[in-house]
């Protein structure tokens, strides 16, 4: 045992001297090496809160950048429904329009009686020059119990009007509000609309006020058919940044309500056939994970009604990491987001 320590001395002096030895060789003593190693660990904590300065300036950049866009297209987005709203307003309130409303409402709610009318041919012409052209694509007249009295097309005419399938929509044009619908399947083919994506060519929207007699009450509602592609879908189309940024609408289920701009991702994933689109079929969850999950944290906050950022990363409706600004656009009763 004592041979054993004092090898063990013996290798512990050689082990010194050898240190001592090679301490010589650097030209350091004890303190100095101490000193260096001091000024190594400054040097390397400067470096990291210089690069932490960096990444800190870096992410409020994307964040001014994120929070910008989201703005000015929300304020495009309103300016939209504004105009869109003022159209409808005015309509309904046309002492022609009324007259013939009127004379529709004493009609049995009756396809053949309605298209039967004088007051149904009356009516479509006064709004054909006036759709003629423009965004609008079609126009409703909706008796209290919801069936169409008058359209731009005789199958709509005496049916359930497909607003119903919104009931919170109907309701508060019912209360007396003019308000935009949210973005739905078309009830009828609409070959003459231009798809900004594919799938997206029979989809619509509406603006919608009440029709007031002259004592005020409401006796019907006035609908326009919108058409998305050439409206909405294209302002969020002009929202997206570089080749991966993208603005997009949904509800508070989380539906994605506009086209994504990775829809090829999509159908590889599964999530949509090849010739649809993510409209009203894609929910924002990180799909790759589990697709009956929830929300993910974007759209979780969204429907919270917080206008928020994240620039340190969330997965987006595909899995992937991505950075993003939004809120809960209350006008429109839609979530919106730039990623």
């Amino acid at each position: 045992m004592d041979e054993n320590i004092s090898a063990e001395k013996a290798a512990s002096k050689q082990h010194g001297s050898l240190f001592a030895a090679v301490m010589r060789w650097m030209g350091l003593q004890n303190s100095e090496l101490l000193l260096l190693l001091l000024a190594l660990s400054l040097i390397w904590v400067a470096a990291f809160s210089s690069t932490k300065i960096i990444r800190g300036g870096y992410d409020l950049g994307v964040k001014s950048e994120l929070t910008t866009l989201l703005q000015s297209t929300d304020e495009a987005i309103h300016l939209w429904s504004h105009e869109k709203k003022s159209i409808a307003e005015n309509l309904a309130s046309d002492t022609e329009i009324l007259g013939l409303t009127q004379e529709l409402l004493q009609n049995p709610r009756d396809q053949q009686a309605l298209l039967a009318s004088p007051a149904q041919q009356m009516v479509r012409r006064l709004f054909q020059s006036f759709l003629k052209g423009g965004t609008l694509r079609g126009f409703f007249i909706i008796a209290p119990d919801n069936i169409s009295l008058a359209s731009s097309r005789d199958i709509n005419v005496g049916t359930l009007n497909l607003l119903t399938s919104q009931s919170d929509t109907m309701e508060k044009m019912w209360r007396g509000e003019v308000v935009m619908s949210r973005v739905q399947l078309s009830d009828v083919p609409m070959p003459k609309q231009r798809e900004i994506a594919v799938g997206t060519r029979d989809l619509n929207m509406f603006v919608g006020a009440p029709i007031r007699d002259t004592s005020g009450k409401i006796i019907a509602l006035l609908t326009l058919r919108i058409d998305p592609n050439e409206t909405l879908f294209s302002l969020l189309h002009q929202a997206r940044l570089g080749e991966t940024g993208e603005a997009y609408i949904f509800d508070r289920q989380g539906l994605m309500l506009s086209p994504s701009r990775f829809r090829d991702e999509l159908v590889s994933m599964g999530l949509i056939e090849p010739d649809q689109s993510s409209v009203a079929r894609v929910y924002v969850r990180d799909n790759r994970v589990n697709r009956n999950s929830g929300l993910n944290r974007m759209a979780a906050s969204a429907t919270l009604g917080e206008q928020a950022s994240n620039v340190s990363g969330y997965p987006d409706y595909r899995g992937k990491k991505v950075v993003g600004a939004w809120k809960w656009e209350q006008e429109l009763d839609l979530g919106l987001a730039v990623e």
